[in-house]
């Protein structure tokens, strides 16, 4: 610091204003002032004077004998001294009175026990030195720390922080204000160091404390800056002040710097507008809550005071102690709920007052984080108020002192520092002067904002729609407030189509589009159509998923409002089929709400165009809420006809009696869920004649009760339905076909999940004999994808199923075949298909003779299950008319010498790779034609990309990775992956 600045910290005017700003820590100088007599009964807890004549004696005769050198290299011992603790006491006064260097030498000859006896003094000392003020206490500190450090550090010993933490002593003497005292005892503590071997730098623990000496030079008085140079010269380190990480300098003039969670709603005026609304509630409420605090601690403290006994030369500081802390407990206790009203509702008043709006869930997490902090300004104010008097109330006391207490009174003997802090009052002028500034506020949100949605929203309706929107959106992601953007966009886009849908539909029958109601003059907008309704409602999902509020409201309109807007047949219908409402939700909405005069026919119509169409979107299962309302209404001819035209689409079942398997499953309620007990009881359930349809009927109209819950409870009927006919299946399984083909018929397509389930149940309970796979082969037959497709999903999930796995090989390469087949139709299936071949992948000799076939026929973009198709690969012979694939395979086990005839071919690498299989010659020469290719830099960059793609997949064959990973042994080859991977790896 230069000289200039350390002169001017010396004016008395200056120093105070660093004071008052926070910019410097100075010490304080309002503890108590003891005698040292006194502060040594205090530290060591006794009544007599620690100089007795017998201690004094044998400090003289043992110090004559140091001298004089007189112990023969042999230590002082408990039975020179005999009573150790009082020697010990008395020494730690010789540093005090006297010099350290005698009394060094004398702790030198002592054996270890005194020796660590008066370390443990020494530490009773420390613990009450911040405490008090006593004579020459810089001059003690230093003193102190010399002998100490001698005694620990320079002979490499260390006291344990359970017995004393030498760096929260000086974080302590910070806080308490007796900086100069702690910095003074750990510089000259940490010195002697020097001397040993272990406390140098780079000791973590040493430098931890020099760490913190750094951050406090930048912000004290030259005295303390003076130790802590010197300290870090005798180290030979370089000082590199820091700012201290305790104290944040305010840049505005707040009571605190108050908490926002990082989130892009609340902006920088916001913040400001926040803050001041917070400042005001503190202020408003904290004269009344100090003031009822004090007169309660006060009161009680002096009343508690006048019945409990406690030691002498305690009473100031246990007084003091016992008021600072009860007066911070009720300060903080009774701010919390008025504090949290106060703030709730001044942060919306002023927001109001700015023109800013903040969701409530948004006021609620700025309440709760800044609640805490409010609440302890209060008490601050509260504790440095009380503080003032408790000298005069002390005086006013009368104290009982003596050696006995039934009240452990320890915990208030340490000395709790007290910051000046005052909040100000209120002034009457401030309200006009805030709803002035806020007046301002809102006059410039209101220039900056303007309502650009409602501007750009129709942009939607043009030839340019899609671009158009990733505009509108990605600017809405920039505003302020997303949510209420959102909410906007889709009040306009709602409004369209609601007004216009019906439109839509009537164009489409004749293109007369004079009766819109919309009249919009832009010549650049695409007429009315079905595609600009799609995208539209697209937007609406997009929307949903930047703004779950919007989502909640509009959903929370369209299903429970009293708007008869929302009574749109065509605007609904488009909500359930673009899946942007739960069916759920508004079939048990819709059927609380039917009346036959408001809302009937718009009930009736919804459910025909949502379950009658020519493209059904919903069956009759998904509003069985809504058909259950509406039977209470049957004797309206409406409602009749309805459930006349709807009759077709609903499970007959041949009216089938339900009696007999309803009463076998009441029989076996408690143990219907316990599959064991199941199995075993298959004598009891093997009935002569098991009425089928009456059994499906009655699990049919269980699952359709259940099925909307996420629980297994919706099968527990159909799983029993299999333990009826195992001995007998290939009688009954023609009637379940019959029964899912009807299902088929009337378009309940609900029903193949249920018969799905049926059928993997009948597999778990089926015995493995040659007649039940013979079975469950022709009935996989009759359900492949290839003659069924509206079952690929249960077929898909009926073929990972064990007993299906062990069927013949043959059927297996036709399953195989199948799904593969499937690819060609829909990618959506990839995932299932992938976990069936990953499960054949087991059978070794299956993948070895068919793994080349599956993988010719599977496409080139399912890397995946091309590494599955080529870990194994058999030999291949020679065919007539053989493709070029199979051909290139034959080359490869013999004749190497015509495969260059095909490097020209579009297909040759991806040929050559599906033959790194395992390590033989086959991969070895495959290879060896791919390293050609490269020596003659032909398509490169396709090859390694190849490898690349081909590695980064699970279930990589053993060739391909061994040499991936020589190529990736080339500089060159290296850094073609790294690009790739910097890529497509983000």
């Amino acid at each position: 610091m230069p000289k200039f600045l350390a002169e001017i910290e010396e004016i008395e005017i200056v120093r105070t204003n660093l004071l008052k700003k926070d910019l410097i820590l100075a010490d304080e100088t309002f503890y108590t002032k003891l005698d040292y007599r006194e502060f040594f009964k205090q530290a060591f807890k006794i009544d007599k004077s620690v100089c007795s004549l017998e201690i004094v004696n044998l400090y003289k005769e043992i110090l004559k004998k140091v001298d004089n050198s007189d112990l023969n290299g042999n230590g002082i011992t408990s039975v020179d001294v005999n009573n150790s603790i009082n020697f010990a006491q008395y020494l730690i006064f010789v540093v005090y009175s006297d010099d350290v260097y005698p009394v060094y030498s004398i702790i030198s000859s002592l054996d270890r026990p005194l020796r660590d006896e008066f370390i443990i003094q020494c530490l009773c000392v420390l613990k009450i030195l911040l405490s008090f003020q006593i004579a020459n206490e810089i001059d003690f500190s230093r003193r102190l720390g010399l002998v100490l450090g001698k005694m620990t550090l320079a002979q490499n010993r260390m006291i344990t922080l359970d017995k004393f933490d030498f760096k929260n002593f000086l974080i302590s003497s910070i806080e308490c204000r007796r900086i100069l005292v702690g910095v003074t005892f750990i510089s000259h503590f940490l010195r002697q160091g020097k001397d040993g071997l272990v406390f140098i730098p780079n000791n973590p623990w040493l430098i931890s404390i020099m760490n913190l000496l750094a951050e406090l030079h930048s912000c004290t008085l030259r005295p303390v800056r003076r130790e802590i140079e010197s300290i870090f010269g005798h180290f030979n380190l370089r000082l590199e002040p820091k700012v201290i990480k305790s104290f944040k300098f305010k840049t505005k003039d707040y009571l605190s710097e108050y908490h926002f969670e990082s989130s892009e709603v609340i902006d920088p005026i916001m913040k400001h507008v926040i803050s001041l609304a917070l400042d005001f509630s503190v202020r408003e409420i904290s004269e009344i809550i100090i003031e009822k605090s004090c007169e309660i601690a006060t009161k009680t403290g002096i009343g508690l005071f006048k019945t409990v006994i406690m030691e002498k030369g305690n009473e100031y500081v246990i007084f003091r102690n016992l008021l600072i802390n009860l007066t911070k407990a009720l300060c903080y206790m009774s701010a919390q709920e008025p504090m949290r009203a106060c703030m709730t509702g001044n942060i919306s008043y002023f927001l109001k007052l700015s023109a800013l709006e903040l969701s409530p869930d948004q006021i609620y997490k700025v309440v709760s984080t800044n609640q805490p902090l409010c609440c302890q300004l209060i008490q601050r104010a509260g504790v440095s108020k009380v503080a003032d008097c408790i000298s005069d109330y002390f005086k006013n006391t009368e104290m009982n002192t003596g050696k006995y207490s039934e009240i452990n009174l320890s915990l208030l003997e340490n000395t709790t520092h007290i910051e000046k802090f005052s909040i100000k009052p209120i002034e009457p002028s401030e309200y006009q002067d805030l709803k002035s500034h806020f007046l301002q506020i809102s006059r410039r949100r209101a220039s900056e904002n303007t309502n650009f949605v409602g501007e750009e929203w129709y942009h939607l309706l043009g030839s340019n729609a899609k671009d158009e929107f990733k505009r509108i959106k990605s600017r809405i992601l920039l505003c302020d407030d997303v949510d209420g953007e959102c909410i906007k966009l889709c009040k306009y886009i709602t409004g369209h189509l609601i007004k216009n849908m019906d439109n839509y539909n009537k164009k489409k029958e004749n293109d007369n589009t004079t009766n819109s109601p919309i009249k919009l003059k832009l010549p650049h907008l695409h007429p009315p159509n079905k595609n600009t309704i799609d995208f539209l409602f697209k937007c609406l999902s997009e929307i949903f998923n930047i703004s779950f509020k919007t989502q909640k409201e509009v959903l929370g309109w369209l299903i429970y409002s009293n708007d008869p807007r929302r009574f749109s047949v065509n605007f609904v219908s488009k909500f359930i089929e673009h899946r942007l409402m739960n069916i759920v939700e508004y079939d048990q909405a819709l059927s609380r709400s039917i009346s036959p005069e408001t809302n009937l026919d718009f009930v009736l119509n919804l459910l025909g165009n949502l379950m009658t169409s020519d493209i059904q979107i919903c069956t009759v299962y998904d509003f069985i809420a809504t058909l259950e309302a509406l039977a209470n209404f049957s004797e309206d001819s409406r409602v009749y006809d309805f459930f006349q035209k709807i009759s077709r689409l609903m499970m007959s079942f041949d009216n089938a009696d339900t009696t007999e398997f309803d009463n076998l499953i009441k029989s076996e309620k408690y143990n219907i869920f316990t599959s064991d007990l199941m199995l075993n009881r298959l004598s009891k359930f093997n009935m002569s004649i098991v009425n089928l349809r009456g059994a499906f009927k009655s699990s049919w109209e269980h699952f359709i009760r259940h099925h909307k819950v996420p629980t297994q409870y919706c099968y527990y009927k159909i799983d029993m339905v299999p333990l009826l006919i195992t001995t007998k299946a290939s009688i009954y399984i023609k009637t379940t076909l019959e029964i899912f083909l009807d299902a088929y018929a009337r378009r309940n397509y609900l029903f193949l999940k249920f018969y799905t389930r049926f059928l993997k149940k009948l597999f778990d309970v089926l015995e493995d004999t040659p007649e039940n796979k013979g079975m469950i082969q022709e009935l996989l037959i009759l359900l492949s994808p290839s003659t069924v497709p509206f079952f690929t999903t249960g077929y898909l999930d009926l073929i990972l199923h064990k007993f299906v796995q062990n069927i013949s090989i043959d059927y297996i390469l036709k399953i195989s075949l199948d799904i593969l087949g499937i690819l060609r139709h829909s990618e959506a299936y990839i995932y299932p298909v992938t976990i069936y071949f990953e499960n054949l992948m087991q059978n070794k000799s299956f993948m070895k003779v068919y793994g080349i076939y599956l993988s010719y026929l599977c496409p080139y973009k399912f890397v995946n299950l091309k590494n599955i198709f080529n870990q194994y690969r058999d030999n291949v012979q020679f065919v007539e008319d053989q493709n070029d694939y199979f051909k290139i395979r034959r080359m490869l086990q013999s004749n190497m010498q015509s495969i260059k005839e095909y490097f020209n071919e579009p297909y040759f690498v991806f040929y050559l790779l599906d033959n790194l299989n395992e390590k033989n010659i086959v991969s070895v020469y495959a290879f060896n034609v791919l390293r050609v290719l490269i020596n003659e830099k032909r398509d490169i960059k396709k090859i390694i990309f190849l490898f690349w793609a081909y590695s980064e997949i699970e279930h990589t064959p053993e060739a391909l990775t061994l040499y991936f990973e020589e190529l990736k042994g080339y500089e060159w080859a290296g850094k073609i992956i790294e690009s790739f991977e910097s890529k497509f790896n983000k």
